[in-house]
This record gives C-alpha cells, sequence and structure tokens, in this order.
C-alpha cells in the first residue's frame, strides 16, 4: 500500500525517468538503421503537426484556466501563453505546403512559445491583473500579425531557407528558442524543490522535450531522419500534454463529484439545522446553549431572546442582568456544578423577565463533553414557577393562620376545661360537706334520742 502510494505521489518522475532512457536508446536504434535517409510525407507531416498544435491549444486552455482558479501559480499564465502560441502557429504551419511560410511558422512558433514560457520564471510580471490582459490582448495582436505576413504577404519574410537547408536566422531563432526552453526547465526544477508540486516536475520534462527538439533541428534537413527525430520529440511532448489534461480533466470531475457530496451533505446539515431550529422554537420555555469557558450564548430560542434584555452575550447577563456569572447559595450558578460534578443539576433562581420584572424559574442544566470528558458546552432551560411559588407562599400562609387558629382554639378549649375542673372541684367539695353535715346530724340526733 506504501509503494502504491509512493509510485502515485511520483508518476511524474518515474514517467520521465522511463522516457528519456527509452528516447536515447529509440533514437541509438533509428540512427543506426535508417540514418542519413529520408522519407517525405507531407498528408503525415500535417496530421502529426494539427494533432500536436490542437494538444497545445488544449493545454494552453487548462493551464490558462487553472491559473484564473489559482490552482496554480499565477505566473502559469505564462506557460499557458506559450503553448496557446505555438498551437495557433503550428496549425498555420500544418496548413501549408514545403517552403518558406512553412519554416517561417514553425521556428516562430517554437520561439515565441519559448519566449512566453520563460516568462514564467518572473513571478513579478503577473501580479498586475489590468497587465496580464494588455500582455494576453498584445500576444494575440502578435499572433494576428505573424498569421497575416504568412498568408498575405509571404514574399515579405526573412529567407528561412538556403540551399535546401534551413537558413541561419531559421537556425538561429531555433537555437534560441532551445536555450529559452532549458531556462524554463531549470525554472520548474527550481520551483518544484520548493513546493514539492507534482505538476513543476512534469514541466521540467515536457520543456526539456522542445527545448532538445530544437537542438537537433539545428543540423537536421527537411524529411531527413533528424528532421523526423525532432518531430517525434515534439510529437511525444504533446502526447504528455494530453495525458496532463487528461488528468487535469480527470481531477475536476472527481472534484466535481466532491463538490456535489459537499453541498448535499451541506443540504442535510441545513435540513438538520432547521428541524432542532423548529423543535427549539417549538419550546414555550427559555432554552439556550452556553459555553462553558466564557459563558456566552452559542444558541437560544426565540422563548429565551423575548425573556431578557436584547442583544445579551452572556447567560447571566440574559437572565440576571449582571456583569458577572452568579454565586453564593442564593444563585448557584448551574455552570459551575456541571463543572465540578460532569452531570446534569437542577437548581431554583429569580430571572429577570420582560419589564424587570422578577420571575421564579427552575434551571434545568445538561452537559456535553468533549472527546476528553470535559465539559465544553452546557444546555439549560429553565421553567417559571412563579405561580408555583405564589402557591406555595399562600398554602404556607395558609397553614400558618390554621396553626395560630388551632392552637387559640386549643388554648380556649384548655381554659374552659379547667374551669370546668376548678367549678367541678366546688361542687364535689360541697356535696362531700353536706354529707358529712348529713352525718354529724344523724349522729347528734341519735345521740339526743338516747339521752332522752
Amino acid at each position: 500500500m506504501k509503494l502504491f502510494e509512493w509510485v502515485k505521489q511520483n508518476k511524474y518522475l518515474l514517467s520521465w525517468l522511463t522516457i528519456f532512457p527509452g528516447l536515447i536508446l529509440a533514437f541509438f536504434i533509428i540512427e543506426k538503421i535508417v540514418g542519413g535517409q529520408s522519407w517525405e510525407s507531407v498528408p503525415f507531416h500535417s496530421a502529426l503537426e494539427t494533432i500536436g498544435a490542437m494538444s497545445a491549444i488544449l493545454m494552453a486552455g487548462t493551464i490558462l484556466q487553472m491559473a484564473a482558479y489559482e490552482r496554480i501559480g499565477r505566473n502559469y499564465q505564462f506557460l499557458g501563453f506559450g503553448f496557446l502560441s505555438m498551437g495557433v502557429l503550428d496549425l498555420c504551419h500544418a496548413s501549408v505546403p514545403p517552403g518558406n511560410v512553412f519554416v517561417f511558422f514553425h521556428t516562430i512558433s517554437v520561439f515565441l512559445g519559448a519566449f512566453c514560457i520563460v516568462l514564467t520564471a518572473l513571478p513579478m510580471l503577473s501580479k498586475n491583473a489590468q497587465g496580464n490582459r494588455l500582455f494576453a490582448a498584445f500576444l494575440l495582436i502578435i499572433l494576428g500579425g505573424i498569421i497575416f505576413l504568412g498568408f498575405v504577404l509571404p514574399q515579405s519574410l526573412p529567407a528561412m531557407l538556403a540551399q535546401g537547408a534551413f537558413s541561419s536566422t531559421a537556425k538561429m531563432l531555433n537555437l534560441a528558442a532551445g536555450f529559452l526552453f532549458l531556462a524554463a526547465a531549470a525554472y520548474f526544477a527550481i520551483d518544484f524543490f520548493k513546493t514539492k508540486q507534482q505538476d513543476r516536475l512534469f514541466f521540467v520534462g515536457l520543456v526539456f522535450l522542445f527545448g532538445l527538439a530544437e537542438f537537433i533541428f539545428e543540423n537536421s534537413y527537411i524529411w531527413h531522419s533528424q528532421w523526423w527525430a525532432w518531430h517525434i520529440l515534439r510529437a511525444l511532448a504533446f502526447v504528455m500534454a494530453m495525458v496532463y489534461v487528461v488528468n487535469q480533466f480527470r481531477r475536476v470531475a472527481l472534484d466535481l463529484y466532491t463538490i456535489k457530496d459537499k453541498i448535499a451533505a451541506e443540504k442535510k446539515i441545513r435540513e438538520q439545522n432547521q428541524f432542532l431550529t423548529n423543535m427549539l422554537e417549538a419550546l414555550a420555555h427559555p432554552f439556550y446553549v452556553i459555553n462553558a469557558h466564557d459563558y456566552s450564548l452559542i444558541l437560544q430560542n426565540s422563548a429565551a431572546k423575548a425573556a431578557g434584555p436584547a442583544g445579551a452575550k452572556t447567560c447571566y447577563a440574559l437572565t440576571h442582568l449582571r456583569q458577572t456569572p452568579c454565586s453564593g447559595e442564593e444563585h448557584v450558578c448551574p455552570l459551575e456544578e456541571v463543572k465540578k460534578t460532569k452531570k446534569p443539576v437542577v437548581v431554583e433562581h429569580i430571572h429577570w423577565g420582560a419589564g424587570d420584572k422578577p420571575i421564579n424559574v427552575e434551571v434545568r442544566a445538561y452537559p456535553i463533553l468533549d472527546d476528553n470528558g470535559q465539559v465544553v458546552q452546557m444546555i439549560e432551560y429553565s421553567v417559571d414557577i412563579t405561580a408555583r411559588k405564589t402557591a406555595e407562599k399562600a398554602l404556607a400562609a395558609a397553614n400558618q393562620d390554621l396553626d395560630k387558629k388551632v392552637k387559640e382554639r386549643t388554648l380556649e378549649l384548655e381554659q374552659k376545661a379547667a374551669e370546668l375542673q376548678r367549678l367541678n372541684k366546688f361542687f364535689v367539695g360541697r356535696e362531700l360537706t353536706m354529707a358529712a353535715l348529713k352525718q354529724e346530724n344523724a349522729a347528734l340526733k341519735a345521740s339526743l334520742e338516747k339521752s332522752g
């Protein structure tokens, strides 16, 4: 698995390490077999150049779009301009018969393309958007002028052929293009070591192929084996460009799928948030989520907003009109209790509602823990228990009044019982006295009867 990942990350390096030794071996074999021979085929050459030109134009569009959307450095737009120049002029080159105009279009194509590409090494040129647009317009004017000269005023062109061989002007411009391509390759190599971006390594090999083709041009003759050799090099470069274009389109397609999935996920999240919002709004009681670190309100429903001052940022400002968190036995802070216990808590507070009216509430708090088990947020909602508290006070007052009346009635009954007991004792004492008197009378009477 690690080997596969390494190969994937270094695919361009492996490609060039495979291609360049293969090219050297292939050219050595071809030179031994067909060296010095010639093969004239205008249709095949035109087809080869047309395919290369279309590849260059596609490459230009890909690079310019990537630079515009900053998927690559904005200075790489000059790489796109270079491919655009080569693509347009190579189409002209493929459309004319062999001759002075034929060589002119190719020579100007590679020179202008190499000149634009080497400007990539000057990032400061791409910082001015207006300057970039002016450069693009100027380049189009130049391309239009070159095409006009080639097709309308061919007699005004400099000599590109001399006695069946390339002229010194053609060789000089192609050689200059070769050095410009190598300079651009050096810049891309340096940029690769700085950024570790595999695209830069791809550009190294690509422009190096173009540069190598121009050095072979120096000693070639039309339709000879060396002439076809640098055409094959350019064709290979354009094939690699098409591979790059296809790879970029594949990446764009994958990005589109990713964006599609992201949009679907965001839609689902919005639906879930709306569902949650609807649930919270359905609650008649104030409901809010509090940041455990600074007491700030993360989420609150309309009932919570209506219960306190507008614009309150913290729970204590919303419910207590305070500048500091709740404290003390009278107003135990539910957040602090939740932090201590990491469990739900229930406390009773007096909150200040609309119009600064005191409201008795029952506060229920629930902790939200992170992966480390620490309280990061707290869910809290409060229920108005003012009516219950009022009823409790009324009931307590009624009980107190009843208790007072019971005590008063009890005292009255005790007093009456004491009076009855006193009267009872009085009457019982009188009866006992009367009985004693009766006994004494009877005894006296009996005594008198005996003595008489």
